[in-house]
């Protein structure tokens, strides 16, 4: 067992280790690890019978794979004209030395910043720009940004990524007489070890998990262990959480209003109780709210 590469080399089996799919098979990668190692990178070559050079000039060539592990926290600094003309030089350099970087290191030491440059954010009226996690801050200035991420660093609030790979089984309709009857398609998942690392920390500090969709609390609880505790993983999971459920690590969750019959309904309803989500659900048509997947959200706690 390596957990440097098991999870890298289950992903390429998923694959059916055909070359193929190498940009799919390290778009995964790089959602388990956060990052395409060198140990990964050549694990993909021996598995696809390929050259290592050949992975690292695909893994080079698109700008979304990082050869980096990357923080918790994501800063994207605008460098287009409009904020490069409004000084976006300087705040990028003032959040290099704040981080402490060197070289091309983009990553703080303790994992919870990357610094980036992005081309345009398309948001030149309101340079210069920065982004944090995709969030836009406009007309900042050196001070601005530092002052921002003290106010991350204070709130204590980290964040890590799981992937599931959705199926039609979670949006298809419950028609059995029972619940029970019920089957859910298997899905494959990946935890990696930062985040399971991230789970158990804060879980041990006395703070809370909260999953951002359905999809992030089906992975983290088709892998917890009794005792809430996580480990890396990856596989396959048919979890199916409906009422009576008793719940591993979530502690709260942000979800969208999902749709009558749905499993995704019932694994709220799990969380929430029946009665609670009738209330929100008669408020949501009420006031006109937007359903299902790209509608609009509440957060239970």
């Amino acid at each position: 067992m390596n957990p440097q590469t098991d999870r890298a080399a289950a992903i390429v089996e998923q694959y059916g280790c055909k070359t193929e799919n190498l940009i799919a098979i390290l778009q995964d990668i790089q959602a388990a690890y956060n990052y395409l190692s060198e140990a990964n990178l050549t694990l993909v070559a021996d598995r696809l019978g390929i050259s290592v050079s050949k992975v690292y000039s695909v893994a080079t060539f698109y700008e979304n794979f990082s050869l980096e592990a990357k923080g918790r926290h994501i800063i994207k600094v605008c460098a287009g004209t409009a904020c490069h003309v409004r000084k976006s030089g300087p705040i990028y350099d003032a959040i290099y030395e704040y981080l402490g970087l060197s070289g091309k290191r983009k990553t703080s030491d303790d994992g919870m910043f990357t610094l980036e440059t992005v081309a345009c954010l398309g948001a030149c009226g309101l340079a210069p720009v920065m982004t944090v996690d995709g969030e836009v801050h406009a007309k900042m200035s050196p001070t601005s940004a530092l002052e921002l991420l003290e106010k991350i660093r204070a709130k204590g609030v980290k964040i890590g990524y799981v992937t599931l790979h959705v199926g039609l089984g979670t949006f298809r309709p419950v028609k059995e007489d029972t619940i029970e009857g019920h089957e859910m398609h298997s899905e494959y998942c990946v935890i990696p070890q930062e985040t399971a690392d991230l789970i158990n920390e804060t879980k041990k500090n006395g703070g809370r998990v909260i999953c951002v969709g359905t999809t992030s609390c089906r992975t983290i609880e088709s892998w917890a262990a009794e005792d809430g505790t996580m480990t890396a993983s990856a596989g396959w999971t048919d979890i199916f959480i409906y009422p009576g459920y008793r719940f591993k690590v979530l502690d709260g969750l942000i979800t969208n209003f999902h749709l009558p019959e749905s499993t995704l309904i019932m694994l709220v309803s799990a969380l929430a109780g029946r009665e609670h989500v009738l209330a929100a659900y008669q408020e949501a048509v009420k006031e006109r709210y937007h359903f299902f997947s790209f509608g609009d959200a509440m957060l239970i706690l």
